[in-house]
């Protein structure tokens, strides 16, 4: 069995794109985790390209792309193998294949219908992510209905855990595949609880609103994908001012990218990528010691998106010693999370959190048992290596058929 994965010299998630490496950008790759274990474990990992016309010439310019991608990333390159048709892969490889950025992206569905009958013509078992599923999910069954998919892949059992997905999604029955978040080295505990600051921090990117995602507001009622994280960037109420503290950054807190390819003339171009460069995104945010603040204090908010996903950091803040707050969710139980016992429960409402905050940083005894049993449960499942390994096992237990 091999592990393949489609474009991801081309995709974020997987390490710096040249996208990302002209303008600078910061960037979570938060499945860089697979080519890391899978080198250290297992050796080469192998990359397919995706659709091309016939061409030596264009195959030549792929592959070096590919070798000089691994090189920014500090992979080995001699450990990165390209594919360059389906047809190299074999009927008990695994293809991991993301919906968004393939079929939709954020702002709106792709044209997939070459894509879908060149994937077709793989022998190989396609393990479809839907992370950042939300977006324009009323496309999702004409985007998805040609495709010979055989599992979806989440954090999250969303055709369980999800209204949302089930009402777009409905008709497809594949397998979900369920992995925890892999939380990087660097995450570590490094202070004593006792000595930490008796408040939380609030973390997170603020995605753009919804306005323009008809299906997202009829469902919903309103906009707003991530309502905890958007109520604290509103604004903290005056009688709570002492027990959160917040960093959460709108993605766009430097200005929207511009673009170059489309600049009237050579001088707005230059303009344009200089602004990329300089003040585009979350830079101040993501120039933030994460792990510094998580050490900073007892308790960390990451909220969570309304669709049934949770974001990294709550993983990331756990595995430094802080206690999480978060809504009481299957989206936690699924990895074997328990309410009030490896984390601290509310029922969704922003007012509710606050209260059980304040009443929380009242009991350390409380506090310091529920952050000791979170941490001792992402030492245990969260790091890359557990990570990958529950991946592998999902993985070779599906496409060995048992599954």
């Amino acid at each position: 069995m091999r592990i393949v994965l489609f474009n991801a010299h081309k995709e974020f998630w997987f390490g710096k794109t040249l996208k990302v490496w002209l303008y600078r950008m910061p960037w979570k790759p938060k499945y860089a985790f697979i080519i890391r274990e899978h080198l250290r474990n297992y050796g080469p990992i192998h990359i397919l390209l995706s659709p091309h016309r016939p061409s030596l010439v264009l195959q030549l310019l792929g592959w070096l792309n590919v070798k000089v991608w691994a090189v920014v990333n500090g992979y080995n390159p001699l450990g990165i193998k390209v594919l360059f048709e389906p047809e190299q892969l074999k009927a008990d490889d695994a293809l991991l294949v993301m919906y968004v950025g393939n079929f939709v992206m954020y702002s709106g569905p792709r044209n997939v219908e070459e894509l879908v009958l060149w994937l077709n013509r793989s022998p190989a078992k396609i393990f479809l992510n839907v992370n950042h599923y939300p977006y324009h999910a009323d496309n999702a069954h004409r985007l998805l209905q040609g495709l010979r998919f055989s599992h979806f892949w989440a954090e999250n059992d969303l055709r369980q855990n999800s209204n949302f997905f089930r009402k777009h999604f409905a008709n497809f029955r594949q397998d979900f595949m369920v992995t925890p978040f892999a939380v990087r080295a660097d995450f570590k505990f490094s202070k004593n609880y006792a000595l930490r600051r008796n408040a939380a921090i609030a973390v997170g990117s603020l995605s753009l609103k919804m306005t323009n995602d008809s299906a997202f507001v009829e469902h919903f009622g309103h906009d707003n994908l991530q309502p905890i994280r958007d109520a604290i960037y509103c604004g903290i109420p005056e009688r709570y001012a002492n027990n959160l503290y917040a960093v959460v950054s709108h993605i766009n807190e430097g200005g929207a990218a511009r673009s170059v390819r489309d600049a009237a003339n050579l001088l707005l171009a230059i303009r344009n990528w200089l602004h990329n460069v300089v003040r585009s995104g979350q830079r101040k945010y993501h120039a933030l010691d994460m792990c510094e603040l998580f050490n900073s204090y007892m308790v960390h908010v990451v909220g969570e998106e309304i669709v049934g996903l949770p974001g990294i950091g709550f993983a990331e803040g756990m595995m430094c010693g802080s206690a999480l707050i978060g809504i009481d969710d299957p989206m936690y139980r699924i990895h074997g999370l328990e309410p009030d016992i490896h984390y601290i429960a509310y029922d969704g409402g922003y007012e509710h959190m606050l209260a059980r905050l304040k009443q929380a940083l009242k009991d350390q005894d409380f506090l310091s048992q529920v952050a000791a049993a979170g941490y001792e449960h992402a030492r245990k499942h969260f790091t890359e290596a557990a990570v990958f390994s529950k991946l592998i096992e999902g993985v070779f237990r599906r496409v060995q058929g048992n599954l």
